[in-house]
């Protein structure tokens, strides 16, 4: 007996709700306006609110031309990224704008799977509602902020999207291991502190910095999919021979059958992670100039979930010989419902490293007042920087990136960004953005792939930020 179309239909549906309403990118990618538009470089060149889940250490530092007690944003920072390499709007209009006189027909399915199959879709949001930054003159520098998160990808193989649309055939293995999703939506609360050590050669060396970070984590969602080795066969009688086995976990949804689709209100998890960073400069590296040196590590930690939390375990090892049998059926029902094997779990946290400099080009500022350390102005910055995922667990990646930076400073209000990564998950970027520096008020715009600047229609791959700050001298 074939998998009917209403249940083929529901499978579909509720992986779309997973992917739309969990909907996300990369948790390892904290997503900040300026560090995207330069390629995604942070850990030598991002500065005051700007070093919070980049590198602690620099939330003490200023550019040159910057001398404030208090850096501040408040509801007023936030972005977006999608990536795929096929939903665009186009896609979209084509495949799921509502339209009853509109049926798919084997061609279009076929041109659905041919486009989807094996291929990564992401979407990450974050918005800072709090990023406060405390100079003191003595005792370091002390900062909080608060953000939410949700990041997420989904991913279905071929086999897998065959057997959504075209139902289960005679004769033929379903390998569905290449199948995977996760999706998270977090609620950050980020402690920092950062102080110094003065150089003891102020003629070629900086002062070194160090910070660290202590950041409660409120978790309101999770979804994932893991150890899936799950596969289906029908014979040429029509049995279906489910084998391998799937662990799904989640936390904060309702997904059982007999229940509504819907987000538990509160807090569904509970953790801790940390940050760890160092900073030093270089007045003059091998008498090619000021080199800017980062070392950070990014989310150590873990998040305990706990509310309408399970882990099912998805075993396959019975014959179906007749859907129509009760009997049969419940045990269709039980497999689609899976196994609780726990009423919680625990996750770690997408742990990365980062490693970078900036070289920078400084004038001097004739329209600056004397003041030692602040009378340069920075006129280039070109910032390269290695990242590296330590954990491919609550969606992350390992795959290592390259990313480089370069900010222009034209005149002291302006500045303009191009960046480049390459590795991830998004294989090759180019990004863009603007910078507008007003004295007590700066304004940062940009985005992590240009195309969706100049193509915003038909660009599969589209971000966009906004960020406004403010310093109190």
């Amino acid at each position: 007996m074939s998998l009917n179309k209403g249940l083929n239909v529901k499978i579909l549906v509720f992986l779309f709700v997973v992917l739309i309403v969990t909907g996300q990118l990369y948790p390892q990618y904290h997503f900040n306006v300026k560090s995207f538009s330069l390629g995604r470089t942070s850990v030598s060149n991002m500065y005051a609110t700007d070093a919070f889940n980049n590198n602690p250490a620099n939330i003490q530092r200023q550019r040159y031309t910057e001398n404030a007690r208090f850096h501040l944003n408040a509801l007023t920072g936030g972005g977006y990224m999608w990536h795929s390499n096929y939903f665009d709007l186009p896609f979209y209009n084509e495949y799921f704008v509502d339209n009853e006189n509109k049926i798919l027909s084997d061609a279009d399915k076929l041109n659905l799977i041919e486009k989807a199959h094996n291929s990564e879709t992401s979407f990450m949001h974050s918005w800072n509602m709090l990023s406060f930054v405390f100079n003191t003159k003595k005792a370091g520098t002390f900062g909080i902020s608060v953000d939410d998160r949700s990041w997420g990808n989904f991913l279905a193989n071929k086999d897998f999207l065959d057997l959504i649309f075209f139902g289960n055939m005679k004769e033929r293995t379903y390998d569905l291991s290449g199948t995977d999703f996760h999706a998270s939506i977090i609620r950050q609360i980020n402690i920092s502190y950062a102080n110094k050590i003065k150089s003891p050669d102020r003629r070629k060396y900086g002062d070194f910095y160090y910070g660290f970070s202590v950041k409660p984590m409120l978790g309101l969602y999770y979804a994932e999919l893991d150890n899936n080795n799950f596969s289906l066969y029908t014979n040429d009688s029509n049995r279906l021979f489910p084998n391998g086995t799937a662990d799904i976990y989640y936390s904060g949804l309702v997904t059982s059958p007999k229940q509504k689709l819907k987000l538990g209100g509160g807090p569904a998890g509970f953790g801790w992670g940390f940050d760890l960073g160092m900073g030093m400069k270089f007045k003059n590296l091998f008498n090619l100039g000021t080199f800017d040196f980062g070392l950070s590590l990014v989310d150590l930690g873990y998040i305990n979930w706990y509310k309408n939390a399970g882990q099912y375990l998805y075993n396959g090892g019975y014959v179906i010989t007749d859907i129509t049998e009760e009997a049969q059926l419940d045990s269709l029902i039980n497999l689609l419902e899976g196994n609780k094997v726990d009423d919680g779990f625990t996750r770690i946290l997408p742990l990365v490293v980062k490693f970078g400099f900036t070289y920078r080009l400084c004038l001097k500022d004739r329209n600056q007042p004397p003041q030692p350390g602040k009378e340069k102005l920075e006129l280039i910055g070109i910032s390269v920087e290695y990242i590296q995922g330590l954990t491919k667990v609550s969606g992350g990646c390992t795959n290592p990136m390259l990313a480089v930076g370069t900010e222009i400073n034209p005149w002291r209000f302006l500045s303009t960004r191009l960046g480049l990564s390459w590795g991830g998950r998004e294989k090759f970027s180019v990004s863009a953005g603007l910078g507008f520096d007003f004295g007590p008020v700066i304004i940062d715009v940009g985005t992590y792939n240009i195309q969706s600047i100049y193509q915003p229609t038909t660009s599969s791959k589209v971000s966009a930020g906004a960020a406004i700050k403010f310093r109190i001298y």
